[in-house]
């Protein structure tokens, strides 16, 4: 997949809300259920509009990504199995693992990697993003 060079800025971002987009997963062992203590109740669990640490908490331990993160802060493959970068570094290729799969058992497809990035990257959904909902007026 290239990213155009217009798209470039936005690439490190895109990688990590991408991390919460696409609900994919490659692990067989799954507990039945998980437990947590937050500080905060998320407003939305949407990857593509997380704008807190809460929610972004939350989608990481749901959503796989291309990329993952290592402790040390470098990156590590999840659903690509690999990646190039353009000299130039701005574009990216990403070989997607062939066990990539949706929660559903259907195959992860880069149509499917497009479309993720389409929609994060698309304006109407950027203002979205800075929404929090209804607000109450205090009087």
């Amino acid at each position: 997949m290239r990213v155009p060079p217009r798209c470039a800025h936005h690439l490190l971002a895109g990688l990590a809300v991408f991390a919460f987009v696409t609900g994919c997963a490659r692990r067989e062992n799954h507990s039945p259920m998980l437990e947590l203590a937050l500080e905060n109740a998320p407003n939305r669990l949407d990857p593509a509009f997380v704008v807190d640490a809460t929610e972004g908490e939350i989608c990481s331990l749901i959503f796989d990504g291309l990329v993952g993160f290592a402790p040390d802060g470098s990156m590590v493959p999840c659903l690509a199995k690999s990646w190039t970068v353009s000299v130039d570094g701005t574009h990216y290729q990403f070989h997607l693992d062939t066990r990539a799969m949706f929660s559903n058992g259907k195959p992860v497809h880069a149509s499917d990697v497009v479309a993720s990035f389409r929609r994060v990257l698309d304006p109407a959904g950027m203002v979205r993003r800075g929404e929090r909902g209804p607000r109450l007026l205090r009087r």
